[in-house]
């Protein structure tokens, strides 16, 4: 008797773990169930594309790497190429060594400042 008080409709529950051959799979899979809104201090998921060359400059000390990243967006991939690394900032800050992010690495991405 009470069965029929519960909904048929229902969602089926989502898994507890998602296991994905790459990076390039997980980030499809981000780009279809869970895009993201260019809304400062979201975090959007993303694909590293490669470094951002940067030109030489007078200005002496170390710079940190910029990075081109493919965003998982409402609008679809969107590319950016200018996202920094907060993992390598703090490395270098606290001087305990170098965190390597490398092309295919799947990031998860803060929107500082957006510019429509």
């Amino acid at each position: 008797m009470f069965s029929f008080f519960k909904s048929k409709n229902r969602p089926p529950e989502a898994p507890k773990e998602i296991h994905f051959k790459s990076n390039e799979a997980a980030f499809e899979y981000a780009l279809q169930f869970i895009p993201g809104r260019f809304v400062k201090d979201k975090i959007l998921i993303g694909l590293v594309v490669g470094p951002v060359v940067e030109k030489p400059s007078i200005l002496k000390g170390p710079k940190l790497p910029r990075y081109t990243v493919r965003l998982a967006t409402e609008h679809g991939a969107v590319e950016v190429s200018n996202c920094g690394s907060i993992a390598e900032s703090l490395a270098m800050n606290a001087n305990i060594g170098h965190v390597r992010i490398e092309t295919g690495d799947l990031v998860a991405v803060e929107v500082a400042a957006y510019d429509p």
